[in-house]
């Protein structure tokens, strides 16, 4: 009786142990936060189609501001839980350039499902279709919804795999300081360039200055060799005349 009663709860120790690291790495798995100095991985590149069947690619929607790409299914109740949180943030921040990208993994035969889905909730966002699940297989996720926030060149700042209620709020902190930064990028180049046309023009002042001042300088040079010129004529020919009176009264 003592030894199955041994191994029975050594197989529930083990059996709890596998379930606590299942849960750790799951943990782990489920928000992956970028560190601070650390490189930005970039998103790789995709073209699959949308639900008009025209191919989009990753690269086309890149240059005007964050990228967020939800990989999501009609079968997926935290997916679906999650797409009005995401349809809010591209209504709030739309015009700062910021793109919702959804990307279905549903089979090819649920492509009516899909569409009739998103038409009845009236998303806006653009969705594509990951039919051969090749989109996936490049992000190596396994678990739906996928969310990854790309910066405006495509590197990867944020990416979360689920969703729980509150997890948009997080979503909308990590955003925020990527639109921030491109208006500080654009602002100070707009600074700049106001600073270096004021320095253009300040400089051209500059070198007028002094092409006038080494002008005048010339002119003045000129004016008094001119001068000693006609002194050293005057003076030769004062000479001249001494000599020939000189030469008379002997």
């Amino acid at each position: 009786m003592r030894k199955p009663f041994l191994l029975t709860l050594l197989l529930t120790a083990v059996f709890v142990g596998l379930l606590f690291v299942s849960w750790a790495a799951a943990k782990e798995e489920q928000e992956q936060p970028v560190q601070e100095g650390e490189k930005l991985p970039l998103a790789p590149d995709f073209q699959i189609r949308n639900l008009k069947g025209n191919r989009v690619a990753l690269s086309d929607l890149l240059g005007e501001g964050p990228v967020l790409i939800s990989f999501w299914a009609t079968w997926c109740k935290p997916c679906l839980k999650e797409l009005p949180h995401l349809q809010d943030l591209y209504n709030r921040y739309k015009e700062n350039g910021f793109r919702v990208v959804a990307i279905t993994e549903d089979a090819p035969r649920s492509l009516s499902k899909v569409k009739s889905y998103i038409a009845g909730k009236r998303y806006d966002f653009l969705v594509l279709v990951d039919e051969n699940n090749g989109v996936q297989r490049k992000f190596n996720f396994r678990a739906l919804p996928y969310t990854v926030l790309l910066d405006k060149d495509g590197h990867i700042v944020y990416s979360r795999m689920g969703y729980r209620p509150g997890d948009e709020k997080v979503l909308e902190e990590k955003l925020l300081p990527l639109m921030e930064k491109e208006e500080e990028q654009e602002g100070m180049t707009e600074e700049e360039k106001e600073e270096g046309a004021g320095e253009t023009t300040q400089s051209e002042e500059g070198q007028q200055d002094q092409d006038e001042a080494e002008e005048g300088d010339t002119e003045e040079v000129e004016v008094k060799e001119k001068t000693e010129r006609e002194n050293a004529k005057k003076v030769k020919k004062d000479w001249a005349k001494t000599e020939s009176a000189e030469g008379r009264d002997e």
